[in-house]
């Protein structure tokens, strides 16, 4: 699996304005961190009364005191923004939860956020699922700190214009500062209760427990933030540094397009239950969508930093990425979806099933029966499943030097045509968007704009479910809980703000 970035641990009684340096390991570049999530470890009980100053912090002025020094704080930012979608802890367990994947394992958060019926989330300091909880959470806000340190150098008028080896990077840096504030907020707002909105703006020292927000006002905030990035770098010419994201040197165009898409999953993705759907901004939506994703967004694998466990877990891959029984399976509500005749839950007696029959050719190149299961049978044959997700196996675990597919082009194109279905918008679009994945890789029979809402609605659904699995760490439980009937009752919604910020901050 892949390595983990290193960071300081600081154990304050209350939110305050630090800087850190943070070194990522084996990349040539630091990375400011002003602290919005304070970290937690193993001696939170001991610390609880104490508040430990760094003497050996440098200030931000020193640290960022150069052009130099300031256009490498994004490399570091954007891994932690990969990695909080893509890590062992961030997604296979909230897929189980979702009843999208099955494994038994009690690693990752996985067996406890699966049991039937379902338990409580434990989010105490002992938790054995903390990091399940925390690890998204975490993550996300570190490439916010550093969002936020960006746009506090760019707001200093002597600062500019930022010249590195004589390129003018100040669009390019404001365009990034943005994306990485909005992305973070826009993301955590999808998956947890609440949290904290914070920019350059902020006085990150007011923070505490009283100033939460909820997630409705963090996915504005998000979508606020984002829009802003967007027009900056519609607004400009530049390319991303390769390092940035893993390879991948994104043009401006392609990065508007990126805060686009995920501006337009904030909106889509946030209702927690059926009911909810409604509420959404679906003209929103179709006006994002609007320039959303051309392509699909896949960073390079490294085997150290940039990597996508989600896929390995996911797929139910070998860490040496031989095709494997050994982790994840694919839900049998996911293959009852392909094949309505086939068990919607695992038989009793725990006897391996055949295979299913389906029109869908992404059986095919998607999915690989296993005539065997290795689960144990006393947690439960309702775990069990012959069906791993076969997708990305042939990549897992490293990915080095491959692309890594996290949000695709049909993700995009299947968003925009719910908005236009459920505004009233252009349905023969909306079924041409859902056609290039339902017939394009599918071969299943085509819609047209005289189909019904109902109906199409129902192969959003379908397309999204069997589409878009293992593609980033949240998306099944976003998915799963905007159907009627699908989550099973108890399941959770949506994460809790991890226990170790709620016990510092006395919450």
């Amino acid at each position: 699996m892949g390595s983990d970035i290193q960071t300081l641990e600081l154990f304050p009684v209350q939110f305050k304005l630090l800087s850190s340096i943070k070194k990522v390991s084996n990349m040539k570049m630091y990375k400011i961190n002003l602290i919005i999530l304070l970290a937690l470890g193993v001696f939170i009980n001991s610390c609880a009364d104490l508040e430990i100053e760094n003497f050996n912090e440098p200030n931000f002025d020193d640290v960022l005191a150069s052009p130099q020094d300031l256009i490498n704080v994004p490399g570091g930012a954007f891994v932690s923004w990969w990695q909080a979608q893509s890590t062992v802890n961030t997604g296979t367990a909230w897929a189980t939860n979702a009843d999208m994947l099955t494994c038994s394992w009690g690693n990752f958060g996985i067996r406890n956020f699966s049991w039937q019926p379902p338990l409580a989330i434990d989010n105490s300091l002992t938790s054995n699922d903390a990091a399940a909880i925390s690890t998204a959470y975490s993550n996300y806000y570190n490439a916010v700190s550093s969002g936020i340190d960006i746009e506090r150098f760019l707001n200093v008028p002597e600062n500019l214009p930022v010249i590195v080896n004589g390129v003018d990077q100040t669009a390019m840096l404001d365009a990034v500062s943005k994306f990485l504030i909005g992305a973070g907020h826009a993301q955590i707002s999808i998956l947890y209760d609440r949290g904290f909105n914070g920019d350059s703006e902020t006085d990150l020292g007011t923070l505490n427990g009283e100033t939460f927000v909820t997630s409705a006002e963090m996915r504005d905030f998000g979508v606020s933030k984002l829009e802003e990035a967007a027009s900056i770098a519609s607004s400009n010419t530049f390319s991303l540094p390769a390092n940035y994201l893993n390879g991948l040197e994104l043009t401006s165009t392609q990065f508007a397009e990126l805060a686009n898409h995920i501006a337009a999953m904030a909106l889509a993705y946030h209702p927690r239950n059926p009911g909810e759907v409604g509420d959404v901004d679906w003209a929103k939506v179709v006006t994002l969508t609007n320039n959303g994703l051309s392509y699909d967004f896949a960073p390079l694998g490294d085997n150290n930093l940039w990597f996508d466990d989600v896929k390995g877990i996911g797929g139910g891959a070998l860490a040496n990425g031989v095709q494997a029984n050994t982790w994840a399976r694919v839900d049998q509500k996911v293959l009852n979806l392909m094949d309505p005749n086939y068990p919607s839950e695992f038989p009793a007696d725990g006897a391996s099933l055949p295979e299913l029959t389906t029109d869908d050719d992404r059986i095919s190149t998607d999915f690989l029966y296993r005539s065997s299961i290795f689960f144990p049978i006393d947690r439960g044959t309702y775990r069990f499943s012959n069906y791993v997700h076969n997708r990305y196996i042939p990549n897992a675990y490293d990915f080095a030097g491959v692309p890594m597919p996290k949000f695709l082009k049909a993700e995009g194109d299947l968003i925009r045509a719910e908005a236009l279905i459920r505004s009233g918008g252009d349905k023969g679009e909306a079924a041409t968007l859902i056609n290039n994945t339902r017939v394009g890789r599918g071969g299943l029979t085509p819609l047209t704009a005289a189909d019904s809402d109902t109906d199409m609605l129902a192969a959003v659904k379908y397309e999204r479910i069997i589409e878009l699995l293992n593609t980033w760490g949240g998306r099944e439980l976003a998915e799963a809980r905007r159907w009627d009937g699908w989550l099973r009752e108890g399941a959770f919604r949506q994460l809790p703000v991890p226990g170790g910020e709620l016990t510092v901050l006395g919450v």
